[in-house]
C-alpha cells in the first residue's frame, strides 16, 4: 500500500522550518460557519489509494491558533470539515504535537502523537488515535503501554507499528518491536525486528497486502515478510553509499520505491520485483536538508522536483519504471511545501505566498502539473 504521506520522511516533519510562538493552544474541532475563510494549509495525506485527500490547517480564533481537518474527494472542487482528536501544543511545530497522520482508506486513518526522541535526548509519550468513519470522530488505541512509537504504516486490511523503550540512560532505545493489528485495532501482536541495528533510525516502510518491507540494518538486508509480519526472511539490495536506512513506499506486490540518505543529499530507487533488485532513478543532486518533494502515486508512475528556484518549482513525472523523468510543469510560489496526486493527471499542491506558513494555500492541477489554479479560500 503507497504510504499516505506526501513526504518521504513523516509529513509534519516538514513543518519544523516554522516556529510559531511559545505557548500556543490548538483546538480540533471541525471549524465553525465564521472560520471557513481562515483556513490555512498545513499538510496534506493521501487516504491509501483512494481519490480522498486529507488536509490539516489552522484558523483563527479566540484561542490563538486551532487546528482544523477538512476531506475533498474530487480534487479540491468541495471540501468537508471532519475533526482531529486533541492535540497538545508544541511550540517548535504548527501542527502541536502531530506526527504523523496515516489512512488505509478513505474511512479508516490513524493519529500519531508525540514519540521518538524528545528535545532532550529522551523518549516522548506516544499517543495513538484510530477514526474508522472518515475522521467524524477519533478514539485512543495502546499498543505497548510505556512505549514510542517510531513509524507507523497501513496496508489495505493490517496497520503496523515500529516500537522502542527509550530512557535518558540506556540510549540507544531498546528492545525495537514490529507491532501489528487488523485495520479494527482491537488486538496487537508483537515480535522483534530481525537484524535491526541499535542506534539505525527507522524511518517510513513499505506494506502492501501481506506484504511487509522494512530497512532496519547497515549492512545492506531488507527484512522481507509475505505473511503479514509473521516471519521474515532478509534480501540484499543496494545501498548506494546510504548511512542509514531507506525510506520504503509500496505501491504493489511487488514495486517499491526508495528514498535512501547519503548525507546532505538522497537518493532514489525502485525495485519492481519485491526489493530483490534495485534500480536507480536518474533525479540528479537532491538536497536531504530542505530539498524538494518525491510523490509515488502507482507502481508505474511518481512525481518529483528538486526545491525551488528562484520562486519557481519545476515538477517532473516519474515514468517508464523509474528510468526517466519528463519535465511536467511548475509551480509558482515562495516554496512549494508539498503536493499530492491522485492519479496522473490530478493533484493537491501546498504552497507559500511568502516565507510563513500563515500565506500558505491549496493549489489544483487537473492536468498532471501542467498548469495550477489556486483554490478559493484555501
Amino acid at each position: 500500500m503507497k504510504r499516505v504521506a506526501v513526504t518521504t520522511r513523516p509529513l509534519i516533519a516538514t513543518l519544523l522550518v516554522a516556529v510559531f510562538a511559545a505557548g500556543f493552544v490548538t483546538a480540533n474541532s471541525p471549524a465553525g460557519a465564521g472560520e471557513h475563510n481562515a483556513f490555512r494549509p498545513l499538510t496534506l495525506t493521501r487516504a491509501g489509494l483512494s481519490k480522498v485527500i486529507y488536509v490539516v490547517g489552522s484558523t483563527s480564533c479566540s484561542k490563538i491558533l486551532c487546528l482544523r481537518l477538512q476531506r475533498t474527494s474530487d480534487n479540491g472542487s468541495h471540501f468537508t470539515s471532519v475533526s482531529l482528536p486533541p492535540i497538545p501544543p508544541n511550540p517548535e511545530m504548527a501542527t502541536g504535537m502531530l506526527t504523523s497522520l496515516v489512512f488505509a482508506n478513505a474511512n479508516v486513518g490513524f493519529a500519531l502523537l508525540g514519540g521518538g526522541y524528545g528535545a532532550e535526548g529522551y523518549n516522548q509519550p506516544s499517543v495513538l488515535y484510530a477514526t474508522f468513519n472518515g475522521a467524524k470522530s477519533w478514539h485512543k488505541e495502546t499498543i505497548d503501554k510505556g512505549a514510542s512509537i517510531f513509524a507507523f504504516e497501513a496496508s489495505k486490511n493490517e496497520i503496523y507499528a515500529v516500537t522502542a523503550h527509550c530512557h535518558a540512560t540506556t540510549l540507544p532505545c531498546q528492545d525495537y518491536q514490529l507491532a501489528r493489528s487488523t485495520l479494527a485495532a482491537e488486538k496487537w501482536i508483537e515480535r522483534s525486528i530481525p537484524g535491526y541495528s541499535a542506534g539505525l533510525e527507522i524511518g517510513t516502510f513499505g506494506a502492501y497486502g501481506a506484504n511487509v518491507w522494512l530497512d532496519v540494518t547497515q549492512g545492506g538486508l531488507l527484512d522481507t515478510s509475505h505473511d503479514y509480519a509473521k516471519h521474515f526472511t532478509q534480501q540484499s539490495h543496494s545501498r548506494m553509499g546510504s548511512p542509514g536506512t531507506c525510506d520504503l513506499t509500496a505501491t504493489s506486490t511487488s514495486t517499491l520505491w526508495a528514498k535512501c540518505p547519503t548525507g546532505m543529499l538522497a537518493n532514489f530507487q525502485i525495485s519492481t520485483d519485491g526489493g530483490a533488485r534495485w534500480r536507480v532513478i536518474p533525479t540528479g543532486e537532491y538536497s536531504n536538508t530542505g530539498g524538494g518533494n518525491f510523490d509515488p502515486v502507482s507502481s508505474s508512475l511518481a512525481y518529483f522536483d528538486q526545491g525551488p528556484g528562484h520562486k519557481i518549482t519545476k515538477i517532473y513525472r516519474v515514468i517508464n519504471t523509474g528510468r526517466k523523468l519528463v519535465f511536467a510543469g511548475t509551480i509558482n510560489c515562495h516554496q512549494s511545501l508539498s503536493y499530492v496526486f491522485t492519479s496522473r493527471a490530478h493533484g493537491l499542491a501546498l504552497c507559500l505566498t511568502g516565507p510563513s506558513l500563515s500565506s500558505g494555500h491549496l493549489l489544483s492541477t487537473t492536468n498532471g502539473g501542467a498548469s495550477w489554479v489556486a483554490l478559493p479560500g484555501r
